[in-house]
């Protein structure tokens, strides 16, 4: 008998546990726009201060045109920008 309650404890544990997913984000910073692509999700921080979060919508040389969230298309020149990051979906799977 104390073989079996010995049994039980040890394995409903195994039984109850399933493997969690959690998604993080994670953010890669950029050099230069040719370093992107239209499509990518996007977040800058402008020299004067303004943050700009959104997805690429098309790159010409040093001008970047970003879809926001809140404020429509917005163009950014190289020249404006302080840090420029691209955005990565991370997926982690915890047993």
């Amino acid at each position: 008998m104390r073989r079996w309650i010995l049994l039980i404890l040890l394995v409903a544990p195994a039984l109850w546990s399933c493997s969690r997913t959690y998604t993080y984000q994670s953010f890669e910073v950029i050099r230069a726009f040719d370093e992107v692509a239209p499509g990518e999700d996007f977040k800058l921080m402008k020299k004067d201060g303004e943050l700009l979060q959104g997805t690429i919508v098309q790159v010409d040389g040093d001008v970047l045109t970003i879809a926001t969230f809140d404020r429509g298309r917005r163009k950014v020149r190289w020249g404006e920008v302080r840090v420029a990051e691209r955005v990565k979906k991370v997926v982690v799977t915890v047993p």
